[in-house]
């Protein structure tokens, strides 16, 4: 490996770092999400790695779990097995919170959204800028985990405005449903999900669920290929599925029926597939019941439920709500359900659609 071009990586740190290589400095980022990957030259026999990190927040170092190692083409040298030794270079007054224009309200959207808008003239509607738009791909969330309450009316009205401003009431809008992620564990992932799904009411809009495509040591996942590639075939999914899609199956409903719960999902045209690790979570009165028996037909999941659990009012039955959950419930693409939170009703409701059929009838 002796004088070969080398890269070193690093994975992510907590907080930002200056990363030198025998005294020379080789790389920075200054804050702990990205992974490092730094460039070093060509490498000498006797390699000495500094990191002078700056922690803003909670321990500092590395992220644990991440592969640290230098690369030279197919050759690696493990990181993680060598001995790193830390001392405090100094102690600073805490840092001053930032300011982040963004975070306001209407931050970005007078920023970099509403300069885009269309405008009419004489009857005739008109890009302000030339530009118009095939659909729109939203992928954001994180930092709303820690207060999810109400986040699904909020993005029900961007949706909404900005095909208002945009001049189409029908733009597709398709978004990225947060993957699993283990590192903010008093941030309630679950709770987001299930908020992101509520636009799935608005025509033309599609959800890409990514559950099991993160990290759980990870804020960001990196591969970002698969969540591409799921967006680009709900681009065409959505094309026939115009009332609300997604990448995999959607749980509508749970009803009661004899001695188990139904759980009834829109598959879009496929079939259910599940793995034997698929577990449901039953919840009610304070008491959480884990159910691990049921039948798949189809469309359809019929959750046995024990003798000894009287289904109450305020019985709900669950699935992936963890955060940093992981799918074991797919469609017959493998692509993976999305989470749900279902409270059990004693019947099965219609759907307002074919409500809306039958009264016509």
């Amino acid at each position: 490996m002796v004088n070969q071009d080398a890269i070193l990586h690093l994975g992510t740190l907590i907080d930002a770092d200056e990363t030198f290589v025998n005294g020379k400095k080789i790389g920075e980022v200054s804050y702990q999400y990205p992974p490092r990957h730094y460039k070093i030259g060509k490498i000498k026999r006797k390699v000495e790695i500094t990191i002078r990190l700056k922690i803003d927040q909670k321990i500092g170092g590395f992220r644990k779990g991440k592969n640290r190692y230098i690369q030279i083409n197919n050759n690696i040298l493990d990181l993680n097995k060598c001995n790193w030794f830390a001392k405090r270079g100094c102690s600073m007054p805490s840092r001053k919170q930032w300011f982040f224009p963004q975070y306001l309200p209407s931050g970005l959207f007078n920023g970099m959204i509403y300069p885009l808008r269309n405008f009419s003239f004489n009857g005739m509607i008109y890009p302000l800028r030339n530009f118009s738009f095939n659909g729109i791909i939203w992928y954001q969330g994180e930092s709303d985990t820690h207060e999810p309450v109400n986040y699904g009316k909020v993005f029900i009205k961007l949706i909404q405005e900005w095909r208002k401003i945009f001049s189409n009431v029908n733009l597709p809008f398709l978004f990225v449903q947060l993957p699993n992620c283990g590192i903010e564990p008093n941030h309630n992932w679950g709770r987001l999900r299930s908020e992101q799904e509520k636009a799935l009411v608005l025509d033309n809009t599609g959800m890409a669920v990514t559950i099991g495509d993160g990290e759980d040591n990870d804020l960001h996942p990196l591969d970002k290929k698969v969540v591409a590639k799921k967006l680009f075939e709900l681009s065409e999914r959505i094309k026939k599925w115009t009332h609300g899609c997604a990448s995999g199956p959607i749980a509508d409903q749970a009803y009661l029926n004899n001695d188990g719960v139904v759980i009834k999902f829109n598959t879009f045209g496929r079939k259910l597939v599940i793995d034997e690790r698929l577990i449901f979570k039953l919840s009610q009165c304070g008491t959480l019941y884990t159910l691990n028996k049921f039948q798949v037909n189809d469309e359809n999941i019929v959750v046995k439920i024990p003798e000894d659990i009287k289904i109450k009012d305020d019985a709900v039955i669950s699935y992936a709500q963890e955060n940093t959950a992981h799918p074991n419930l797919f469609d017959t693409d493998r692509n993976c359900a999305a989470p749900f939170k279902l409270k059990i009703n004693n019947y099965y409701h219609i759907p307002s659609v074919l409500t809306h059929v039958l009264e016509e009838m």
